[in-house]
């Protein structure tokens, strides 16, 4: 897997690197890299990772638990 598969499936399973860096057990930096390229994705990684994106419950578990924003906030407004 490469970094740009991996952003394309967290993306589609709606997930933020700092949730899947903290499913991961590893820093939301590293999620980074991994998507930039800039370092290679461990196997071991790639395994849960695919685990994680293939659990739809799981997914929904993890956006279920993220505090709600206000739609300005979203839209970066007032």
């Amino acid at each position: 897997m490469d970094g740009m598969e991996m952003r394309g499936l967290r993306k589609l399973a709606r997930l933020r690197q700092k949730e899947v860096a903290a499913e991961l057990e590893v820093s939301a930096e590293t999620i980074n890299r991994w998507e930039k390229g800039l370092h290679k994705i461990s196997k071991t990684a790639e395994i849960a990772f695919r685990m994680l994106a293939g659990d739809l419950e799981r997914v929904g578990v993890i956006r279920g638990g993220r505090k709600r924003r206000r739609v300005s906030e979203r839209r970066g407004g007032d």
